[in-house]
């Protein structure tokens, strides 16, 4: 070796100084980090889920989550975080799993829970946890003469974008900072106001509504009256026609029936006393009774014209079947005694009684047997019509079916009125179909402005064409539409609930020397250097300090720190 480097000093020189090239160039690109590059075995699953309280989070979304990633192979536990509007999972795989194929697994379940996640979720993400998503620096900052609302918009809007922008900076997170936010809660009274003006309106409508059913009824009514009353008057002018020519006929035909009716009834009420048998007995008393109605119409109407006749003998013929049916049950039963004297009286008793009454049944029949004929001359002699009195009929049978018609839609009209009453009734609540679910849906999809594409003037200029708008203040959540009911407008946000904007100043609370103070915590780059990043932030906090005098900042920790040590 020493022979070589003497015979080739040149090479010598030229691999020396490549040496020292390369250790100069890996010495100025070394990181200098507190904790080396480590592969955890940890996933985190982030949920967004708006307006959703603590309590939603956790049953509707990280139980949900928690049940299907727990089916996932490798996982020894699950640690579930619910807060307000997010859910944070985290998953602890067993030591060796390769966690990128435990990533793309995660990944799979996900996509496959999401369909199960209320629809105003976010899709879920996941994200490896590593230990550069802890902060490396954590200090705490106050302003001397600033209150809380102050000190926040100041750390929001000045130090913490300016020490963002610090090289190797990732982010730069604030606890303590006063967040405000618009509160919505239901006002019961607003609610039971807007209850009572609709069920005003559907008094009102309903009355409306039952004032007009009212009218058509009477109308219907009315027009019924006046077509029976002309009927009335038509068919007592054709009749008395007719009846002039026949009315002997009719009067004769009268008179037979109703005297055979009157003897039918005297030979009914004289069996009724001889017969013993309950069943048997209270038929013929149901036929007794049909018969005095039959012969007291007779007497009452005298059966002036051949319709009441035909109307009143297809009653009495129903009578006679009746009767037919009881005599030959009794009959059947003649004979069936034990053979007592008494009993063989009895038995020729009704005998005789059953004699009187087939024959008086039988005459009775033939009157009515005589009626048809009597309606065959009625309707000769209804043939002899006028041409006018045939379109008079024609035009009552018209009438007739319209009031039919008429008399079936207002039957309609009144079941549609009772089903729509019924449900007016149970809408007029707005509580119902306005719960603090509902609510911050709707408040949700109001909330929104998305570019439509572009629209050209007759100019041939183009104009984008936004769809939406965000709220910019209280007033525009106020005015949030919810609903609209027909009749009674629009109702909004205001008109059920109090609006009204808050903070968590009582929940947050961080001194400084006596000061409100707020904790910063910051992130660094995978890529960069802990010990640059820090003298950077230090650097970024004593220029802010210079310009804001009152500006006072306390580094909590520092891994920069370990590093120069």
């Amino acid at each position: 070796m020493e022979k070589f480097s003497v015979k080739k000093p040149f090479t010598i020189l030229v691999a020396v100084i490549m040496v020292l090239l390369l250790g100069f160039v890996s010495i100025t690109s070394l990181q200098t980090n507190l904790l080396p590059d480590i592969s955890t075995p940890y996933l985190m699953v982030v949920t967004v889920y708006p307006g959703a309280s603590p309590e939603r989070v956790e049953s509707e979304v990280s139980d949900v989550m928690e049940n299907a990633l727990g089916t996932v192979s490798g996982v020894e536990n699950i640690t579930a975080t619910s807060a307000e509007n997010y859910s944070l999972l985290l998953m602890k795989f067993a030591e060796g799993t390769d966690m990128n194929s435990a990533m793309v697994k995660t990944s799979n379940k996900v996509d496959q829970t999401a369909s199960s996640l209320p629809s105003t979720c976010l899709t879920p993400s996941i994200i490896e946890y590593s230990l550069n998503m802890n902060a490396f620096m954590t200090v705490a900052v106050s302003r001397e003469g600033s209150d809380v609302y102050d000190l926040s918009d100041f750390v929001n809007n000045t130090l913490s974008p300016y020490v963002g922008r610090t090289n190797g900076v990732s982010s730069v997170s604030a606890n303590g900072l006063i967040e405000k936010m618009v509160q919505v809660q239901l006002n019961q009274d607003k609610i039971d106001a807007i209850n009572t003006r609709l069920l005003e309106l559907i008094d009102t409508q309903l009355a409306d509504a039952r004032a007009q059913l009212d009218d058509a009824e009477a109308q219907i009514a009315a027009g019924r009256a006046e077509y029976e009353r002309q009927l009335k008057n038509f068919g007592n002018t054709v009749s008395d026609t007719v009846m002039a020519q026949m009315g002997t006929e009719v009067a004769d035909a009268v008179t037979v029936v109703r005297d055979q009716a009157q003897a039918l009834l005297n030979s009914v009420n004289q069996l009724i006393g001889v017969v013993n048998e309950p069943e048997i007995q209270q038929a013929l008393i149901d036929v007794r009774d049909g018969l005095q109605r039959v012969v007291d119409q007779f007497n009452q109407t005298g059966m002036r014209d051949i319709d009441s006749l035909i109307e009143i003998v297809g009653e009495l013929r129903d009578i006679t079947d009746k009767l037919t049916a009881a005599l030959q049950e009794l009959q059947g039963r003649l004979g069936t005694s034990d053979g007592s004297v008494s009993d063989l009286a009895d038995e020729l008793e009704v005998s005789s009684s059953l004699s009187t009454i087939y024959n008086t049944l039988d005459q009775v029949i033939k009157a009515m047997d005589n009626v048809p004929g009597l309606m065959n001359q009625f309707s000769v002699a209804l043939g002899t019509y006028s041409s006018q009195q045939l379109s008079a009929y024609m035009q009552f049978t018209e009438a007739r079916e319209k009031l039919k018609d008429y008399e079936n839609q207002l039957e309609d009209a009144k079941r549609l009125y009772e089903d729509t009453k019924e449900k007016a009734l149970a809408s007029a609540d707005v509580a119902k179909q306005l719960d603090i679910k509902t609510l911050a849906q709707l408040i949700y999809a109001q909330n929104f402005s998305m570019p439509a594409g572009y629209v050209a003037d007759k100019d041939g200029q183009s104009w984008l064409l936004k769809v939406g708008e965000e709220y910019d203040s209280v007033s525009d959540i106020e005015g949030a539409l919810l609903l609209h009911v027909e009749g009674f407008g629009d109702v909004r946000l205001s008109d059920v609930a109090d609006v009204a904007v808050i903070d968590n100043s009582e929940a947050s609370y961080t001194r400084l020397n006596g000061e409100r103070a707020v904790v910063l915590k910051i992130f660094r780059n995978a890529t960069s250097s802990a010990s640059s990043v820090s003298d950077g932030c230090l650097n970024a906090f004593k220029e802010m300090q210079a310009q804001y005098p009152a500006l006072h900042v306390v580094v909590l920790s520092n891994q920069g720190n370990y590093i120069t040590i």
